[in-house]
């Protein structure tokens, strides 16, 4: 194939950052997306009303044709009354960070149980529960698979409430939502069907939470994309850093894979001969999900060689300097 035209897609897990640096990252996410679905671990955290209305003007500001779906950070004194709330502003989600999982996490929730009148609020206003699905106690490669008791826990307490296990990262994670009722599902990055540990060992730049594992978590992460399964989508947590803060001792947790997003998946499906499924992995199956329209816009993805630049805005994009056969 010379071309592939898909229904202009949704980023289920962005991180668009804040200040003046939002401005590319922004930009970046819009050239490819129709919509994004924004992380709220922001400094301030986004955890309002008025907090989530000003940072969603902020993004609409510099990309009034991208749509920004909003999420709030649930913190140990979120009030479930203000559940209701959110919802009726558009928020689609809540997320959970486990305190001290990932980056500006420190003032996440360290014990699960005392959400229970948040999640309660969350179930009754049909609002999505997303979750950093890691458990910061237990050693890197294991916290995910220690983590999954907990998502067992909330859905028997609320079986009604979807849950999103977002970058799925081991086998352990996928044969988990294979097995839990269809309101349990993950979202799949790019560096997680493409990484393992070890490219993260020999370059600090694809340092991410959490951590991509052995290449048998990265094939079992694959069969279930590629396969088809409702259950899995797309989701980028692309999260850039800029470059002082990868290239040093103790490397700050992110990727930056906006850049080269669709055209390397185009690239890696087709490679698996699955490229007729691209579509429904970045367009279709987290929208009847989430229960929202498919986009109406169509974007084309051409055959054409392009060579990923080694620093964009001041970042590192991930696969940097090398050669993906699909363009824009």
């Amino acid at each position: 194939m010379k071309e592939i035209t898909i229904i202009k897609p949704d980023d289920l897990h962005i991180h668009l950052r804040q200040g003046d640096a939002m401005v590319f990252y922004a930009k970046e996410s819009a050239n490819q997306f129709k919509r994004g679905i924004v992380m709220p671990n922001t400094v301030p955290p986004v955890t309002s009303v008025e907090t989530v209305l000003e940072y969603k003007n902020s993004i609409l500001n510099i990309v009034p044709e991208f749509e920004p779906l909003m999420t709030f950070k649930i913190l140990p004194k979120t009030d479930p009354m203000d559940i209701p709330k959110l919802k009726k502003i558009g928020v689609i989600a809540g997320k959970y960070y486990p305190a001290g999982a990932t980056t500006n996490s420190e003032d996440g929730i360290s014990e699960w149980k005392i959400m229970r009148p948040v999640l309660k609020a969350m179930e009754d206003s049909e609002m999505v529960l997303s979750i950093h699905g890691e458990k910061p106690e237990s050693f890197i490669m294991d916290r995910e698979k220690d983590f999954l008791p907990i998502v067992k826990e909330m859905n028997r307490e609320f079986p009604k409430l979807k849950i999103i296990l977002e970058h799925v990262s081991s086998r352990d994670g996928v044969e988990f939502v294979k097995s839990m009722p269809e309101n349990i599902v993950a979202t799949v990055t790019l560096h997680h069907l493409l990484s393992t540990v070890e490219d993260v060992i020999n370059n600090s730049a694809n340092k991410c939470m959490p951590i991509p594992k052995l290449k048998e978590d990265r094939d079992s992460i694959r069969e279930a994309v590629f396969s088809g399964d409702k259950k899995f989508f797309f989701g980028s947590d692309s999260a850039p850093h800029p470059k002082a803060d990868k290239e040093c001792l103790k490397a700050k947790a992110g990727v930056f894979t906006s850049p080269v997003l669709l055209p390397k998946l185009a690239e890696l499906f087709e490679n698996n001969s699955c490229l007729d499924r691209l579509e429904a992995f970045v367009s279709k199956l987290g929208a009847d999900f989430y229960k929202i329209p498919y986009n109406e816009e169509k974007i084309t993805i051409y055959k054409k060689d392009m060579v990923v630049p080694n620093e964009v805005y001041g970042v590192i994009p991930y696969l940097a300097g090398e050669t993906i056969s699909w363009s824009l």
